[in-house]
């Protein structure tokens, strides 16, 4: 912004920049302001990492979280456990129904990442749960998943037992649509300009950039600082990337303006 303003050539309205530090657990104190400011802009820039400097994300897949909670009848172990229920048995058996569901849907995949139960072993223990991570790239998807995830947990493997489903997309995927492709074709003419053949890419984790996108705002992501291992104790960036990093940013920007000076909206 600051270079545009330097050179005269700042012919856009406004420009918002938000900069939220509860992105990874997805934004919950900022999307509110997030949503705000998408509403009256004209387009998203996102600037999550990025990944080599001539790529930039098109579409994100959209995060889920669930529980899977089992009940059964808690009994002495040694006295009479033929009293009991084991729910951590039952759940056993649902993770193993759930996690097949994992690559028979195109687009989605489902992780049991966390499971808890009982408290003594001397006891049949009568809850347990797991907590699981969906990912889905567009509406159907979720609609396909969830249904899913129902029918397992309708179904239970020992009499006496009880089984819950509970959870929801939290973060609706970000879909090239037809806004945010052309978007991604300024963005490539913006780079022909300083020289970089930009390539659109997908991925799998969410950003702020599901929500605006959800919106129907167009937006394009992966702008931030190149580098890689994110989320990895070895996690960079390339500082030789920066300038010419800067350099498209600016281009784009210039390339969005010039775009409705000619009449034209995304």
């Amino acid at each position: 912004m600051y270079l545009l303003i330097e050179a005269a050539e700042a012919n856009y309205v406004s420009v918002t920049f938000i900069c939220n530090s509860d992105v990874e657990v997805g934004s919950p104190f900022s999307r509110p302001l997030v949503e705000q400011i998408a509403t009256r802009s004209d387009a998203v820039i996102a600037l999550e990492p990025g990944r080599q400097l001539n790529k930039i994300v098109s579409s994100r897949r959209g995060i889920g979280h669930y529980r899977v909670e089992a009940h059964g009848i808690s009994a002495h172990a040694g006295v009479n456990p033929e009293c009991g229920r084991n729910a951590i048995l039952e759940l056993a058996h649902q993770v193993l129904n759930l996690q097949a569901i994992n690559g028979t849907i195109s687009g989605i995949s489902l992780n049991v990442g966390t499971i808890q139960g009982g408290g003594r072993t001397n006891i049949i223990p009568d809850y347990a749960y797991c907590d699981i991570d969906v990912r889905v790239s567009d509406q159907d998807g979720i609609k396909a998943i969830e249904q899913a995830m129902h029918n397992v947990a309708k179904e239970t493997v020992l009499d006496g037992t009880t089984v819950t489903l509970s959870g929801a997309i939290r973060s609706m995927p970000f879909e090239k649509a037809a806004g945010s492709a052309r978007l991604v074709a300024l963005a490539r003419q913006a780079g022909e300009e300083v020289g970089i053949e930009l390539e659109d890419v997908a991925s799998g984790g969410a950003s702020d950039a599901n929500t605006t996108a959800g919106m129907g705002v167009p937006t394009i992501d992966g702008l931030g600082a190149g580098g890689g291992h994110a989320h990895n104790p070895g996690e960079y960036i390339e500082l030789d990337y920066l300038p010419t990093r800067i350099a498209l940013i600016t281009a784009i920007l210039q390339k969005i303006c010039a775009y409705y000076k000619m009449g034209e909206r995304l």
